[in-house]
């Protein structure tokens, strides 16, 4: 038995022990296992999300606190490693879910949200109240930990 991750980044257990002749065969792939992998990069989650939502640069800057310049490049794939909290900017701009602000962080090869962290667990509550970029920001700085919007 093995684990995958479905695109919303949850894990599933799924047999890997596709047997032949008493061996097991390493990358066998067939039409049970495919929908546990994901076969997109960031940038393409980014402009799927962005399109899904129908929403434009400049609602997603006044959302996310992010530069409508920043945002354009990263929807074309220019920013190839953006920072956690510019994808937790994003995430909140974008009203991303749970899910979807776990599966942004994990396409940019980033820590995924952790609750037993502080930090992480305050931005996940406000995640799943739907708090605002700078409610969430006041809830950080007001539990002594950084905030996600900083000045610059």
């Amino acid at each position: 038995m093995g684990f995958r991750t479905t695109k919303l980044g949850e894990r599933v257990s799924v047999d890997t022990r596709k047997m032949s002749n008493g061996e097991s065969e390493l990358f066998e792939f067939d039409e049970d296992t495919k929908p546990y992998f994901v076969d997109y990069t960031l940038t393409d989650f980014i402009v799927k999300m962005i399109n899904e939502k129908r929403i434009t640069t400049a609602q997603i800057a006044d959302l996310s606190n992010l530069e409508p310049n920043y945002i354009n490049k990263l929807r074309i794939g220019q920013i190839k490693k953006p920072s956690r909290d510019k994808l937790l900017q994003l995430a909140f701009g974008l009203s991303f879910t749970e899910d979807e602000t776990q599966l942004l962080l994990r396409l940019a090869g980033l820590c995924a949200l952790y609750p037993r962290f502080k930090r992480d667990y305050i931005i996940m509550t406000c995640i799943r109240a739907n708090k605002s970029i700078w409610e969430c920001n006041d809830y950080l700085i007001e539990n002594g930990v950084d905030g996600v919007v900083t000045e610059e």
